[in-house]
């Protein structure tokens, strides 16, 4: 019925956005390989992380969100990447330890 309408809906919605995340990433790398030439943008950067981080590829975002406030200590938005990044390796690593354990 309708619970199981909403879960396609939800599922669709999944992998529309992992999509535009592996879209995402791609248009930030060629975004910064282009810039390379140039100053390197934190923006640029946390962008790069977002869409890892949204594929679930939370060492490359962490490697973008650092390198991002390296050169931005300020830029607040890579601060919070960061800190989600550890969060999520974090759990990452708990459930591995538990599954082992199991």
């Amino acid at each position: 019925g309708d619970e199981h309408v909403e879960k396609m809906a939800f599922a669709t919605d999944i992998d529309t956005m992992k999509f535009h995340a592996v879209e995402a990433e791609k248009a930030f790398l060629e975004a910064l390989r282009i810039s390379r030439n140039a100053i390197k943008n934190p923006i640029l950067l946390y962008g790069l992380g977002m869409a890892r981080l949204k594929q679930r590829k939370f060492q490359l975002a962490l490697n973008s969100f650092t390198e991002a406030t390296k050169l931005d200590e300020s830029y607040t938005p890579a601060h919070y990447g960061t800190a989600e990044c550890l969060r999520q390796l974090s759990t990452h690593q708990q459930n591995k330890v538990f599954e082992f354990v199991s």
